[in-house]
Formats: structure tokens, C-alpha cells, sequence
């Protein structure tokens, strides 16, 4: 359930997403709450009870799950060799949905989530909420996982388009696992690359 991002519609079927709930929209407002100067620092002015913690951390793990489902709606359009002529079978069916539709569809939403991927783990930060505690919004495991995720989309996709954002997305992943000190990630990712 992703009410909190207003994305309730998501979940239901890609022709009703498509028809009635494009995604791009929410992620770039999303994209450019987070990215306005001095986010975190207001939050972590907002955030003194531990509940309110609990519910910016939950609020970006609700922003990792979404993003990864949204990889899987729309690779299946951006992933093949001349997505400009697919059409998934389950659109397949509906006249009022042409290929150009799908497709611009898939690739507005995966370049918006690129950048929204590349303004989180940029931006984020451990937030000092109390008096030497300190809490990251975004955690190893999942900070991984969106690396992982840029690296699937950047082997995966023909879309021109989406593989520059993306590439944007993946260097600042990469940038953020290197400034958290983490080298034996970036092997892994390396040896992942050279396989």
C-alpha cells in the first residue's frame, strides 16, 4: 500500500496505472521536496518523538519498496530491442492504449524514479535527533539495494533516455557507498560488471 505517497492506484493493473495514474508526476514532486536545501535539517527539527523517527524512516523504506516495484512494472517495456513497437500482452487488448502510450508511460516513470534515486541517496542523511543519537534514513541494506537496482537497469534497458538518468542514479550510489566507506561493496558491484 502506498497511500502514503498518494500512489494508491499503483498497485492495481498497468492499464489503469497508465490510463489513471502516471507515477512521474508524484515522483518528481517527491524528487524536489527532497531535493530542496536544507530537507533533512527541517525534518530533524519536525522529528524530535521517537514515532515521528519511526515515520521518516518508514516513509523512505516505503520509497525503496515503491521504487523497486516500479523496476518491475516498467522493464518489461524498456527492456526490449525496439520498445518503440511493444505493447505487453496484457495491453494488448485495449484500442485506447497505443505502444507510444505504454512506452512513454515506462520511460517517464522510470527516468523520474532514476533522479529521485539519485536525490535520495545524495541527500540523505543520519539525522541527529537526540542529543548524540543518530538515524539514517536510509540504511546499508537498502542504500545496496538501490545500487543493485540501477545496476540491473543500466545492463537491462534499451531505452536511450533511461539509461542516462539512470547512469546519473548509479554514480551517485556509487559515490555515496564509496563516502560511507564501504569498498568491499563497490568490489562486489565490479566483479558483478566484469561477469
Amino acid at each position: 500500500n502506498h497511500g502514503i505517497l498518494g500512489m494508491d492506484g499503483f498497485s492495481d493493473s498497468r492499464m489503469h496505472a497508465i490510463q489513471s495514474h502516471p507515477v512521474h508526476g508524484i515522483l518528481s514532486s517527491l524528487r524536489h521536496v527532497i531535493d530542496t536545501p536544507g530537507f533533512y535539517e527541517h525534518t530533524q527539527s519536525l522529528a524530535r518523538s521517537g514515532d515521528s523517527q519511526d515515520a521518516w524512516v518508514q516513509l523512505h523504506a516505503e520509497i525503496c519498496v515503491l521504487l523497486h516495484e516500479l523496476w518491475e512494472r516498467v522493464k518489461g517495456v524498456l527492456t526490449v530491442d525496439a520498445p518503440e513497437g511493444h505493447v505487453p500482452d496484457e495491453l494488448d487488448e485495449d484500442e485506447d492504449l497505443t505502444a507510444r502510450d505504454v512506452l512513454s508511460y515506462s520511460w517517464r516513470a522510470w527516468k523520474e524514479a532514476s533522479l529521485l534515486i539519485k536525490v535520495l541517496v545524495s541527500k540523505h542523511k543520519s539525522v541527529d535527533y537526540d542529543r548524540g543519537k543518530s538515524i539514517r534514513m536510509i540504511s546499508s541494506h537498502q542504500l545496496d539495494g538501490l545500487t543493485h537496482l540501477c545496476f540491473t537497469s543500466l545492463i537491462e534497458l534499451r531505452h536511450r533516455g533511461a539509461f542516462t538518468a539512470v547512469a546519473q542514479a548509479f554514480a551517485a550510489c556509487c559515490t555515496r557507498i564509496h563516502a560511507d566507506q564501504r569498498p568491499q561493496e563497490l568490489e562486489h558491484l565490479y566483479h558483478n560488471a566484469l561477469e
